[in-house]
């Protein structure tokens, strides 16, 4: 594979993946206003874009939720076997793996 054009697709999906980000974190705080994701997400005219950014929401809200539960709610190793599962399963669109989420209780 010619490297400039390896070079190129791995810019492009840096781009990809940082624009995924963004708009994650710019409606992040809706979730905590009360928002769905649904509505959060409403004002993403790009499917695709939308798609990426409802999974991490709702992964994110997810994780934040069961780590919220009242103490004594979860044993922690119920907390992390749910927080596994999900990691496992429902793992929102990153091409970066340092950039996953944390998957355990502390």
């Amino acid at each position: 594979m010619d490297k400039t054009f390896k070079q190129t697709i791995e810019e492009l999906h840096g781009r990809i993946a940082r624009n995924i980000e963004q708009a994650a974190m710019e409606r992040i705080d809706r979730l905590t206003e009360g928002s769905t994701v649904a509505e959060a997400t409403a004002d993403i005219s790009n499917e695709s874009l939308r798609a990426a950014v409802m999974d991490i929401l709702l992964y994110s809200h997810l994780c934040a939720r069961l780590r919220a539960l009242t103490p004594g709610t979860l044993t922690r190793e119920q907390g992390n076997e749910l927080l596994s599962y999900v990691r496992e399963r429902i793992v929102p669109y990153t091409p970066y793996p340092k950039n996953r989420l944390p998957h355990q209780l502390d």
